[in-house]
């Protein structure tokens, strides 16, 4: 799953069981929405057409995080 954080109080998870039903909604959400914390392997989201190139270029204000691995800080 993918979890969209618009502005600070606003949460979204995503569930891709079928990764083409739900790419252009997913890219809609995209739009308005400041980070994106990507947890896949490398390959993954741009095999649905959701890399980070496609994505900021519909949002130039988004945030592309990717996460290798299980490093968690809270401060």
């Amino acid at each position: 799953s993918v979890v969209l954080n618009c502005d600070k109080f606003r949460n979204v998870t995503h569930q891709f069981d079928h990764p083409t039903s739900g790419v252009d909604v997913f890219r809609r959400l995209c739009k308005t929405t400041d980070v994106l914390i990507e947890p896949y392997r490398p390959g993954v989201m741009e095999r649905m057409g959701l890399g980070p190139s496609t994505l900021c270029k519909d949002n130039e204000r988004l945030v592309y995080v990717r996460l290798n691995g299980k490093i968690f800080l809270f401060f």
